[in-house]
C-alpha cells in the first residue's frame, strides 16, 4: 500500500552505503579497501533497519510490537543455530576445494544451500508463524 516510505528508506541507506564507501576507499590501503567496502555496505543495511524498526513502531499497536520482537527473537535464534553448522560446511569446503575462484563460488553454494535447508525447518520447530503465510502464497504441492 504504502511504496513511497521503503523507497524512500532505501534512497538514505543508498546514500549511506555511497558515503561510507568513498571515506573507506580513501582513507584505508591495500586489501583493508575491500573490507572497508563491506563495512559501508553492512553500515548502509543497519541504518536502513534501524530507519525501518523506528517507522514500523510509529505505525503498529502496542499488541502488535511484543508480535514483531518476538518474532525477530525467533528468526534471529533460528539463524544462529543454522549458521552454526553452516559455517562448519564453509570450513570444511575451504579445505576440501582449495582457494580458486570457482572453489570459493562452489564453497559458498553448498554453505547457503546447508543454512537455507537447516533454516526452514529450525524456523518452524521455533514456531515462526510467517512461514505458514509464505507456505499459503506457494503454488499447491510446493513444500517449504
Amino acid at each position: 500500500r504504502d511504496s513511497r516510505t521503503p523507497a524512500l528508506v532505501n534512497l538514505g541507506a543508498t546514500a549511506v552505503n555511497v558515503a561510507a564507501d568513498i571515506v573507506f576507499y580513501e582513507t584505508l590501503h591495500g586489501g583493508a579497501r575491500i573490507v572497508g567496502l563491506a563495512v559501508g555496505f553492512a553500515l548502509s543495511y543497519f541504518a536502513g533497519a534501524v530507519v525501518f524498526t523506528v517507522l514500523l513502531r510509529r505505525r503498529l499497536r502496542a499488541t502488535r510490537r511484543t508480535t514483531v520482537i518476538r518474532t525477530h527473537v525467533r528468526l534471529a535464534l533460528a539463524a544462529v543455530i543454522a549458521a552454526v553448522p553452516t559455517w562448519g560446511v564453509q570450513r570444511l569446503g575451504r579445505s576440501a576445494f582449495g582457494m580458486s575462484t570457482l572453489a570459493d563460488l562452489a564453497t559458498v553454494a553448498l554453505a547457503a544451500l546447508v543454512g537455507g535447508v537447516l533454516f526452514v525447518p529450525i524456523a518452524h520447530r521455533l514456531r515462526v508463524r510467517e512461514l505458514d503465510q509464505l507456505r499459503a502464497m506457494l503454488p499447491r504441492g510446493r513444500a517449504l
